[in-house]
């Protein structure tokens, strides 16, 4: 419909809208954008060059994951920057639970193009909390793929979800990665992804 095409033309103008700043300004940013190859040197990239980029290419399989850790604002940015990649054709990759990755499959479903959207599970169905088990019904209603780990139910939640996020690289050519400086889990995840010949961009929440 034309509505449909008139926001995907706007989200598609609004691409970042985070509050991008490279990091040696003065002021500490509550955001910081780079990627990872960039971090040895501790520069950032500007999300207009990296816009720049994503034009010029056609729709990709991207992972986006991140931390539970997320702010209510942060949430929203992340549901639009989610919906805009189903908007263009990215097929987008992500685990259940609460803080970035709900908002990365509440974003997408917004898209309406449920065959772009995977959920990859760390463990069985029934052992998501009741916020997430409602989110994931509506992902199946819509016809998303919901992929359960229930070989993961014997082990710690934390060692299934790192076997789940290393299962999902194996399902993509991009990484995007929300975390905070002290996140270990999402940092080791970059440097996998790297090693995997994965393009990897973190957007720091601190």
């Amino acid at each position: 419909s034309s509505e449909g095409l008139r926001r995907a033309s706007l989200l598609r103008a609004s691409w970042f809208p985070f509050p991008f700043q490279r990091r040696e300004t003065a002021e500490k940013p509550k955001v910081t954008y780079m990627d990872r190859e960039e971090q040895e040197d501790d520069m950032g990239i500007s999300a207009e060059e990296e816009l720049m980029v994503l034009r010029q290419t056609g729709p990709q399989k991207v992972a986006m994951l991140g931390s539970r850790e997320c702010s209510f604002q942060h949430q929203q940015e992340i549901e639009l920057l989610s919906e805009a990649r189903v908007a263009r054709g990215d097929h987008i990759y992500t685990s259940g639970s609460s803080g970035t990755n709900s908002s990365v499959i509440k974003g997408a479903l917004m898209a309406q193009r449920p065959h772009l959207l995977t959920v990859v599970l760390p463990q069985s169905f029934a052992k998501q909390d009741r916020e997430a088990q409602a989110l994931l019904r509506k992902c199946i209603d819509a016809g998303v793929d919901v992929q359960p780990m229930p070989e993961h139910d014997s082990l710690p939640l934390a060692e299934a979800a790192q076997r789940c996020n290393s299962k999902v690289l194996t399902q993509v050519k991009r990484l995007v990665a929300f975390a905070s400086h002290e996140s270990n889990v999402y940092l080791s995840l970059i440097d996998e992804a790297k090693r995997s010949g994965i393009v990897s961009t973190a957007f720091f929440l601190d």
